[in-house]
């Protein structure tokens, strides 16, 4: 049986209590072949190491060319060597002697293989994104962790802050909450830095916290097991792309990687997509047109993104738990932040259907306008522009005026669409920015990526690198499960599809993962009280 020609073999040299590298490292891997081709095989070779000691440690590097030569008997295309720590401890610069040595063992034993470490990529990823200076988070005890800055430093990248957990034992280090870090690099000191390193230890687990630090940041967040695998593709000459692995691992060679928004201060949208069923779709900010025809209550509606109604004809009532009761008018616009969970009810009118316009916003857009105004409660809360006051369809305007225009250039589109968010600026108005994605928001945009995927909580729990009861308790400070996210999920897309297309009902179903219409249809009316073709009953 031949082997497949897109299957790649990666070795891995794995101390023996570390049980994050044959996880996290996959698991990236794993979301790229969401996107691209390439699979991937993974063989280990383990050195013997139980506690994070200087001592134990070099006595675990002097196995390193066992391991070598072992997998090189796999023919792997590539191996990568994973003890940060083990590494630095060996002295300044370290990281070239062992990959030297490592490859020589290697290429001895008949199959020359280009080995990388965890420590080297580390260092490579934060020169190749151009910093200079980093805080970082590591498990180690505060001797140890003084050395890995040492080591940084000495590689021209000034360390401003660092935070010690002190974790002796390497399975102590396995057992941390992967989403930890998204709380714990608070703690860090940021003046001038150009990146935050999550984890400084592929043991320590910490990818669910890499994209959810940058978005509350505002600053490029890798680890050491994302730089390892940013390493690996590169050493295998494939695009470095891995969804979830952040701005390292967002697909832009060293060489051409363009200015991001921490770079410039200015967010650059990507191409703007059609959409075959009449709604404008760009890759940060959509718009849908949106009709109801009958009077019905939608209740725990969540919204991942900033969302504003411009409602056009009739009323939208919403209940949120900390406001209470709004209700928003003709010519009104009401705007949603990131993470709302309200009851809503469009109201139709007489002599026609509910109808508004609904346009979602990037984060990245709304902290470019906002992000230097203080904190303020009432960016959190749901806001009403109202038409007599405010005349909010200017707004509506812009944004159509920009999405319509397809000869517009990228930057002056960019530029055009921040407006509307400057003229709400200018009228009084702040929207939340530097924003964390809950668990809720992070586990249903993985399901949005393919909603008619069989999804199951052992594969989720896969994706976020952690067990299914790690995962479980991540979701349970929520207030919700696995099971109900995934159908609410669902359904609130089917909702959207039903008052922004014109799709058949059966179409619907299918698309949001039902495998019949009546399964799509009893659902639907079990959780908002309503069938589905309901929504588009004609008026009177």
């Amino acid at each position: 049986m031949s082997y497949p020609s897109n299957y790649r073999r990666i070795g891995l040299i794995v101390p023996s209590s570390n049980v994050t590298m044959e996880t996290e490292i996959p698991a990236l891997l794993k979301t790229r072949e969401t996107v691209l081709p390439e699979r991937f095989t993974f063989h280990s070779s383990r050195m013997r190491m139980k506690s994070v000691a200087k001592k134990e440690l070099e006595a675990m590097d002097a196995d390193s060319v066992r391991c070598a030569t072992e997998l090189s008997d796999a023919a792997v295309e590539v191996q990568a060597y994973a003890c940060l720590v083990a590494i630095m401890s060996m002295g300044l610069g370290y990281h070239r002697a062992s990959r030297e040595k490592l490859e020589k063992a290697a290429a001895d034993n008949g199959c020359p293989t280009p080995i990388l470490n965890s420590a080297g990529a580390l260092i490579d990823g934060l020169k190749d994104m151009g910093v200079k200076k980093v805080s970082i988070i590591c498990p180690y005890m505060k001797p140890l962790t003084k050395l890995v800055v040492d080591y940084i430093e000495n590689e021209g990248i000034e360390v401003q802050d660092f935070l010690a957990l002190e974790i002796p034992d390497n399975l102590e280090v396995a057992s941390q909450d992967p989403t930890a870090p998204a709380e714990l690099w608070r703690k860090l000191d940021l003046r001038g830095v150009g990146a935050i390193v999550a984890s400084a230890c592929v043991q320590m687990p910490s990818l669910p916290s890499i994209e959810m630090i940058e978005r509350a940041s505002g600053l490029p967040t890798l680890s050491a097991a994302v730089a390892t695998t940013r390493q690996i593709l590169r050493s295998l000459d494939l695009t470095e792309v891995a969804p979830g692995g952040g701005a390292l691992l967002a697909g832009g060679a060293p060489s051409t990687l363009p200015k991001m928004a921490w770079q410039t201060g200015v967010s650059r949208l990507s191409t703007r997509h059609p959409n075959p069923q009449g709604r404008t779709v760009d890759s940060k900010v959509s718009i849908y047109p949106i009709t109801q025809a009958t009077t019905a209550t939608f209740t725990e509606l969540y919204f991942r993104l900033t969302f504003f109604f411009f409602i056009r004809r009739g009323s939208k009532y919403v209940l949120t738990p900390a406001q209470g009761e709004m209700l928003g008018e003709e010519g009104d616009l009401m705007i949603f932040p990131p993470g709302s969970m309200v009851t809503m009810e469009n109201r139709p009118v007489m002599e026609g259907n509910y109808s508004a316009l609904g346009v979602s916003y990037s984060h990245d857009l709304i902290n470019a306008v906002f992000s230097d105004l203080p904190k303020s409660d009432a960016a959190h809360g749901v806001q009403i522009v109202h038409a007599a006051e405010n005349n909010p369809s200017d707004i509506l305007g812009l944004i159509q005026d920009t999405l319509d225009n397809d000869a517009l250039p990228d930057t002056i589109r960019d530029h055009r669409l921040l407006e509307p968010l400057l003229w709400l600026r200018e009228q009084g108005f702040q929207l939340p920015t530097q924003v964390e994605d809950d668990p809720i928001s992070q586990v249903r945009r993985l399901i949005e990526s393919d909603l008619g995927h069989s999804w199951m909580a052992e594969e989720v729990a896969e994706h976020f690198a952690m067990s299914e009861a790690t995962m479980r308790r991540w979701l349970s400070k929520s207030g919700q499960g696995f099971a109900k996210i995934l159908l609410h999920t669902r359904l609130e897309h089917g909702l959207s599809l039903l008052q922004t297309t014109e799709a058949q009902v059966s179409e619907i179903a299918l698309d949001c993962g039902f495998k019949t219409l009546s399964h799509f249809s009893d659902a639907f009316r079990k959780r908002f009280g309503i069938k589905p073709k309901d929504i588009r009953l004609a008026a009177g």
